[in-house]
């Protein structure tokens, strides 16, 4: 989780890429090409003027052509930092299943909000905006050339930017996408500081729901009682007991008065398992990968986040009341906090 500002540097940079002259073990991005969504839908996806900064994916009908994303220097140099020279290479290589400016699907769609976390981008979590859209979900994803670094001031100006971009994306988003967008059904989802920022926006937002992906939450924002929260962490061993005591007081505030409060936590869950790089973990050096990545493996924790937020939106956003409790059943490994 994002920690305090004394040490979140130190966490975000251990094992940070190694010496320029270090030769790099070629990664195949196979494993982040060969997953598929798990809704009905083909995925389309656009970037441009009328994406509110972002890129936009969408259930499309079929046609268009997948591509792989284009890295800038300073987004591979980011990359590279945090998961290896050869990771950054293969992710900006592999193709998924988006499709260019494919025609959108009939329909219409609630609309998801995403914000990466400092240093990521929007093409860093290209697999569960994919899956997102595939289950019916407009997704406009933040930041497509890397989000900035953390700083205290930075929790509230990411905020700024989710509700800016929900303004500009109602009025400004490309007339095909915006004949199957329903904006009376929001959410708002981000990993890291951007899961803290969902919920910090929340308050401007009425009606919508939060995600936060493993975002510290440095102090309870007042979220709206007749919200909807979700809060999925992970574990990251060694922590102290102040740290971890600090973040289940945050969350016992920013949670009084609210109906709808879910806390979440997979232990076997690292901070960066979100992220398309846990499919390609075993390609990270180390020691980044242990303090990255948990034991569960890419394709599982893959699967169980876009399991656990399409039940969650599917029952809040699309009254589909059955579709969160069956999520638990068939996870039993996300369960009330334990050790925060």
């Amino acid at each position: 989780m994002t920690r305090p500002l004394s040490i979140l540097a130190a966490i975000l940079c251990l094992g940070c890429a190694p010496a320029p002259d270090t030769p790099v073990a070629p990664v195949d991005p196979a494993p982040v090409e060969a997953v598929r969504p798990a809704g009905p839908h083909t995925v389309g996806v656009m970037e441009g003027p009328q994406t509110a900064g972002g890129r936009l994916y969408y259930p499309a009908l079929d046609g268009g052509e997948a591509r792989a994303i284009t890295l800038t220097e300073a987004r591979r140099e980011k990359l590279t930092q945090r998961f290896g020279p050869g990771v950054a290479e293969a992710l900006g290589r592999a193709v998924t299943v988006a499709r260019v400016n494919a025609a959108p699907a009939r329909g219409r769609f609630p609309l998801v909000i995403f914000a990466p976390g400092s240093n990521m981008a929007a093409g860093d979590y290209r697999l569960l905006m994919e899956d997102l859209a595939s289950r019916g979900y407009v997704v406009l994803a933040l930041d497509p050339n890397g989000a900035p670094p953390a700083s205290e001031a930075r929790y509230g100006a990411a905020a700024d930017e989710l509700i800016a971009a929900l303004t500009r994306i109602k009025t400004d988003a490309p007339a095909p996408v915006a004949a199957i967008m329903d904006t009376g059904h929001v959410a708002l989802i981000g990993h890291s500081l951007g899961g803290a920022a969902a919920f910090i926006a929340l308050p401007r937002a009425p009606g919508a729901v939060a995600i936060n992906l493993d975002g510290d939450v440095m102090a309870a924002p007042a979220v709206p009682p007749a919200a909807s929260i979700l809060y999925l962490i992970g574990q990251t061993p060694p922590e102290n007991d102040r740290s971890r005591a600090r973040r289940a007081g945050t969350w016992r505030d920013l949670s009084a008065g609210v109906a709808d409060a879910v806390v979440l936590q997979i232990t076997d869950f690292r901070h960066f398992d979100y992220a398309d790089a846990a499919l390609l973990q075993e390609g990270v050096p180390e020691p980044m990968r242990q303090a990255r990545f948990g034991p569960l493996g890419g394709q599982k924790a893959h699967a169980l986040t876009t399991d656990l937020i399409a039940a969650f939106l599917d029952s809040r956003l699309k009254g589909d009341g059955a579709a969160w409790p069956a999520a638990l059943a068939r996870h039993p490994e996300a369960a009330a906090p334990t050790t925060w």
